[in-house]
This record gives C-alpha cells, sequence and structure tokens, in this order.
C-alpha cells in the first residue's frame, strides 16, 4: 500500500499530511534494491488473483468456508473452504507468524502443498508438508490440498 512493496518508510515519520515531497515521495529505485520483496508481493497479488477462495466478498460465504485454529501467541490458523467459492484448491490452510522466532504448528490431517514458505511463492508448490510445519519468524505460509 502506497509503497510498502518498495519498503517505503517516509523517514520515521508517521503523520506525513503536511510534510514535503522528500517525506512523502515513492523512492523507485527501492524497486530494484529490494526486488525480492516487490517480486513477493506481485506474486502474492498474483495469487489472489487466480484463486477464488482469497476474494470472496459475502461475508456469509466467507463466515462458512474459515475455520480458525487454536495457535500459539502472535499466530494466526486458519483453513478456508475453497470448494464452496470453486476454487481449483479445495483446502486451504494460511499461517501468519508475528513472533521474533521460528513456531512449528500442526497441520490438519493429509498430505499439504506450500505455495507461500520462507518468503517465496510457487502456486506450482515449494514442498510437501504432513503432520507439523515450521514456520519462520514474522512470514505468512500458504499450503492447499
Amino acid at each position: 500500500y502506497a509503497g510498502e512493496e518498495l519498503l517505503r518508510d517516509k523517514k520515521g515519520v508517521h503523520n506525513t499530511y503536511q510534510s514535503p515531497d522528500s517525506i512523502n515521495q515513492i523512492d523507485w529505485t527501492n524497486k530494484v534494491k529490494y526486488a525480492e520483496v516487490y517480486d513477493y508481493y506481485r506474486n502474492l497479488i498474483a495469487l489472489r488473483k487466480a484463486h477464488p477462495a482469497f476474494r470472496m466478498s459475502d461475508a456469509s460465504m466467507v463466515a462458512q468456508a474459515i475455520k480458525f485454529v487454536d495457535a500459539p501467541a502472535n499466530v494466526v490458523a486458519y483453513s478456508l473452504d475453497g470448494s464452496l467459492s470453486s476454487d481449483t484448491w479445495n483446502n486451504i490452510f494460511v499461517i501468519y507468524n508475528g513472533n521474533n522466532s521460528d513456531i512449528e504448528i500442526a497441520l490438519p490431517e493429509g498430505e499439504w502443498t506450500a505455495a507461500c514458505y520462507d518468503a517465496k511463492i510457487n502456486e506450482q508448490g515449494l514442498g510437501k508438508f504432513t503432520n507439523t510445519i515450521k514456520v519462520p519468524y514474522t512470514s505468512a505460509v500458504i499450503l492447499y490440498k
């Protein structure tokens, strides 16, 4: 949002409403400097566009599809029933680790393919996981089957 994918920082000024361009402008050289971050956001947006389960606009459909899982502090984990939105991924499991250390979390039964793992995104898969998964600190994991 407004430069996050380019690691825009506004030089530490939190309320920049009346700040000059030197604070508010986007430094486009960061797109090259932080290409891996830009590519991560670009691929995350492409993943969202490719899968209707991530674009449900009806609150009752979301409520029916999402099931939150008990997780450690600073971790949000949930499953999505992709079949309700005609997604090709029938089962999706998402984990956000907001901790400053890696965590291990139990997975629902079965073999899961990671589409987002360790700051990389590949819809065809970045590995298979069963039983548990180690989630790197301050990161997200998206798995499907």
